[in-house]
């Protein structure tokens, strides 16, 4: 491409009698900016991304990646009445209490391969040396300044990656994780990279500290936890409650305790292949809900949510 340009450059100048200088200023004032200024995204944009867009999609249509999983179409949130008829309390209760209408999740969902199993377990044998409060920081820098690009997992898919002048690297492979240390990731994120701006006028020295450490999650089996497991192990694999339906009365309340709790102990007692048929299986002999968000989500935070889709719901 770069040869291209320059053959054009040289054909140009013979052709237009005009001074080399001259001629280059033009080139360069027709060329497209190859440099993406960065745009943050609101609060309540970033949180929608992160809880529920895999499910919802990325502007509330119901067409996330996770939708094809379900055994019935998950809502347009844009068309919803959960928008258009109901206040902001329902809305903010609705999203921290769940649903108990359960649904099947497909076969086809989680871990499917020996391979893919692996890497979801190797990922759970993490859990227990990762330094949440850093990684949470990070994660809520990363879903408002790069989840756009980069999309939720590192993949390079996120809604605004289309408009790249150049396809986006995947951060989640084990050969990009392992070629780069921590020290060339800050440079990356402070200085930038090819189409990338730098980040170095926009966020602190530790910032981009936390948001190379959540990056370090970027993997296959970080991307099946967070998707298929999170909602009820939690992030950390420490779930404190989940959602039970009690009766005929759809009356909601939490228990706690319910669910394994990927501490220490347990995955000290159960070697890779006694966890692999958990894995294998769960999903496929489990009926899900509309998870809840008590443990994850502020109401405040659910607030900023709702306000993110009024303003879609609007438009």
């Amino acid at each position: 491409m770069k040869i291209l340009m320059m053959v054009t450059f040289l054909v140009l100048v013979g052709c237009s009698g005009k001074p080399a200088t001259d001629a280059l200023e033009s080139m360069q004032e027709a060329l497209p900016e190859l440099v993406i200024k960065p745009h943050k995204l609101t609060k309540g944009e970033a949180l929608y991304l992160r809880n529920c867009a895999d499910c919802h999609g990325w502007a509330g249509h119901g067409n996330g990646p996770a939708a094809e999983y379900m055994d019935a179409p998950i809502p347009e949130l844009q068309q919803s009445k959960l928008l258009s008829e109901s206040s902001e309390s329902q809305f903010i209760a609705w999203v921290l209490s769940g649903s108990v209408e359960k649904v099947q999740i497909a076969d086809k969902a989680g871990p499917q391969t020996d391979a893919e199993v692996a890497f979801l377990i190797a990922y759970i044998r993490r859990l227990n040396t990762i330094d949440w409060s850093e990684v949470g920081a990070g994660q809520e820098v990363y879903d408002q300044l790069c989840a756009n690009c980069h999309g939720l997992y590192g993949r390079g898919d996120g809604d605004f990656s289309v408009q790249m002048p150049v396809s986006l690297t995947d951060l989640s492979t084990a050969s990009y994780q392992n070629q780069h240390s921590d020290a060339e990731l800050v440079a990356i994120i402070t200085q930038g990279k090819d189409a990338m701006p730098g980040m170095g006028d926009v966020l602190s020295t530790q910032e981009i500290k936390a948001v190379t450490a959540f990056m370090r999650l970027f993997s296959p089996g970080y991307e099946s936890y967070d998707r298929f497991c999170a909602a009820c192990h939690s992030s950390d694999g420490m779930p404190v409650e989940f959602l039970v339906q009690i009766g005929e009365a759809h009356k909601v309340e939490f228990e706690q305790g319910v669910i394994p709790v990927f501490d220490k102990a347990y995955l000290a007692a159960h070697t890779d292949q006694q966890l692999a048929p958990k894995v294998q299986h769960m999903l496929k002999n489990t009926k899900t809900t509309m998870v809840h968000f008590s443990g994850e989500l502020q109401a405040n935070e659910v607030r900023l949510i709702h306000q993110y889709l009024r303003s879609l719901y609007k438009n």
